[in-house]
């Protein structure tokens, strides 16, 4: 059995001035570090924060367009050669 471990760092003040704050950041720093192929270590900077919120709109917008039924199915076969 193999064990590897991925972590996510947040400095303060740099990346916030609270706890709440610093955890959250790592946190998202964490999450990269997994995306990038786990066992890695990844900072907080402001590029991960902006995919986050990017993420964020994308999936809420994605749920109000289902729940208002705004997606329709199109069927379009393969063209076989």
């Amino acid at each position: 059995m193999e064990v590897s471990a991925s972590v996510g760092i947040s400095i303060f003040p740099d990346h916030g001035d609270d706890p709440t704050t610093l955890l959250h950041r790592a946190d998202q720093a964490l999450y990269r570090a997994k995306h990038q192929g786990r066992n890695n270590y990844q900072f907080f900077s402001t590029s991960i924060d902006t995919l986050a919120k990017k993420t964020e709109v994308l999936e809420s917008s994605l749920l109000r367009a289902l729940e208002n039924q705004e997606f329709s199915v199109l069927y379009q076969p393969n063209k076989v050669s």
